[in-house]
């Protein structure tokens, strides 16, 4: 960016940088988040500047970035690190490559998820203008990635986006069984997505946690207990913390020093990932 900038100015130009890291931006698609739930919509205090400028340079590293220590990762073994929310649609996108991935690596690669926090808390029902944001992605998302979509979901009226119900469920059964926390990540997805169901409601994610073979009514109270919310809660803090600014996220660790690096921050196709991680777990096994 250095270069860039110099660049511009042998030309006259007048130059301002920008950095994401910089700003207090809440996860989320929206260009204000506060009319989301949030308190604070770092992006859109520098959204007018980007779009008035006549030429737009965008940076990013040339080689994987560091995630540094991921709280809660201790372990020396190899793995992946999912930061994921089952009600964002490029997370469903992801889902045949997170497929691929856990296929390919088994258990020289095992997955940790984390949930990113989506839109948590959100209280006010979509808009029209909402709705037609969210219908945009939906499409780009099946378009990349050949995912199924019910598009009459955008037929309900009223509908909140809360997203926190889906991730509580997803912690609930990853507190009651660790091994099945991923394919129930993926059936709360389907349900929604492919499916039309209203995950935001717990009666529905009893019902699929039933599908999946849970005691529905252990897993609703569960549910609703105040430790599967505290972590849900500690696992959106987590996220935060670790620089994570959209979904999906994906970091493989820990290196020599301990620190994970991203693998991608963003949708991709497996064939994408496959190559890095492969060479990632070879270097991770030669003698120091």
């Amino acid at each position: 960016m250095d270069l860039a900038n110099s660049i511009m100015a042998e030309q006259g130009v007048a130059t301002t940088m920008i950095r994401a890291a910089d700003l207090d931006v809440p996860p989320g698609v929206h260009p204000d988040m506060t009319e989301h739930g949030w308190a604070t919509a770092g992006w859109s205090k520098v959204q007018e500047q980007v779009m008035a400028a006549d030429i737009l340079v965008i940076g990013r590293p040339t080689r994987p970035g560091t995630a540094g220590r991921l709280e809660g990762s201790s372990t020396v073994t190899p793995h992946l690190v999912y930061f994921a929310d089952p009600m964002c649609s490029w997370c469903w996108g992801f889902a045949p490559t997170l497929a691929r991935l856990r296929e390919t690596f088994g258990a020289d690669l095992p997955v940790r998820l984390i949930m990113g926090g989506l839109r948590p808390g959100v209280a006010s029902a979509m808009t029209d203008a909402a709705k037609h944001e969210v219908r945009t992605h939906w499409e780009h998302v099946r378009d990349a990635s050949g995912q199924p979509f019910d598009f009459g979901f955008f037929d309900r009226q009223s509908f909140v986006y809360d997203t926190d119900p889906a991730a509580r469920a997803v912690v609930a059964m990853r507190r009651s069984d660790p091994e099945a926390a991923l394919d129930f990540f993926t059936r709360v997805q389907k349900a929604f997505y492919a499916d039309g169901r209203d995950v935001t409601s717990a009666a529905v994610l009893g019902d699929v946690a039933a599908e999946a073979g849970a005691d529905r009514e252990g897993f609703l109270a569960d549910l609703a207990s105040d430790a599967v919310t505290e972590e849900t809660w500690r696992d959106y803090a987590t996220s935060q913390r670790t620089g994570v600014r959209g979904f999906p996220t994906l970091a493989v660790g820990p290196n020599a020093d301990g620190a994970h690096v991203w693998v991608t921050q963003g949708y991709q196709p497996a064939e994408t990932l496959l190559g890095p991680l492969q060479a990632w777990l070879r270097a991770s096994r030669v003698p120091a």
